[in-house]
């Protein structure tokens, strides 16, 4: 009977070693996901930092060519010295003439 209930401890030694490991094993999978994944949140959010960037940028440049408009600048100067193409520029110029109206 000794030896059973010892034969038994040690199994479930064994047993509960072999889960300890396993648990280790799925603890470092996910600490290894968690900072890919923390690191994937990072780049994205530079790439928004970009955007709004960009964002910012673009509309200056239209708030620009509103004033410029306004002031009679020719519009190929304007297209010359900001990011806007013509076509952004008629867009404005539209956008302008029926605020007015």
């Amino acid at each position: 009977m000794l030896c059973h209930n010892v034969t038994q401890r040690t199994f479930i030694s064994n047993n509960g070693k072999a889960e300890l490991a396993q648990g280790k094993t799925e603890l470092e999978q996910a600490k290894i996901e968690l900072e890919k994944n923390r690191q994937e949140l990072i780049e994205e959010e530079e790439k928004l930092k970009n955007t709004k960037l960009e964002l910012n940028k673009q509309a200056t440049a239209r708030n620009i060519a509103r004033q410029l408009l306004k002031q009679g600048l020719d519009v190929s100067i304007i297209i010359e010295n900001t990011s806007l193409s013509a076509n952004e520029l008629t867009i404005i110029q539209k956008e302008m003439i029926d605020k007015e109206d």
